[in-house]
């Protein structure tokens, strides 16, 4: 279509009569039904009569008249990544499932700062999360316990709570003190 007439091209399935569809007048390429959002894919398996998507991220679109969803199948012991980059770091963010060791993981600027273990427990860092690096911990059970832990990346450190204003000037803490 060089002379960027408003042609449609679609590919008929054996049970959809628009299992992929180029849409020459609305720029969009549709899996499942004609695209009309965005400005890239569209994988439509409903309308739900949304008229625009977000400019910021209509390059790939999942739209479903009820539950929509993407799965991300890797092997049992593999990860499965969403991954952010740029032109200076190619996966400077990253949303991490590892099947390995079935954990949830976030990273950004190139650093992990939240985990989901297996087990609940939900530990933020400022850098690489390591077991006993940990900053913040907060860890749940079966018996509805809660506890939250926060120590530092050697056995002996004092463990802090700073309170802090908006100008980020320290107003108190909670420290911890040796045992008698």
């Amino acid at each position: 279509n060089e002379d960027s007439d408003d042609v449609d091209f679609r590919v008929e399935s054996n049970g959809n009569a628009n299992m992929l569809f180029v849409s020459g007048g609305n720029d969009v390429v549709g899996i499942g039904n004609e695209g009309d959002l965005g400005v890239g894919l569209h994988i439509k398996s409903g309308d739900t009569g949304t008229s625009s998507v977000d400019s910021a991220a209509d390059e790939f679109i999942i739209e479903g008249s009820s539950d929509s969803g993407m799965s991300i199948i890797s092997g049992a012991s593999d990860t499965g990544s969403i991954i952010f980059g740029d032109t200076n770091d190619n996966n400077v963010g990253k949303i991490e499932y590892d099947h390995g060791n079935n954990r949830m993981v976030f990273t950004a600027d190139a650093d992990e700062f939240l985990r989901i273990a297996s087990n609940g427990e939900v530990s933020v860092n400022d850098g690489q999360l390591e077991t006993n690096a940990t900053v913040f911990k907060v860890k749940g059970s079966a018996s509805n316990t809660t506890a939250i832990f926060i120590h530092g990346a050697t056995s002996g450190q004092e463990a802090i709570f700073h309170f802090r204003d908006g100008a980020n000037e320290q107003r108190g803490s909670v420290t911890e003190t040796s045992p008698l």
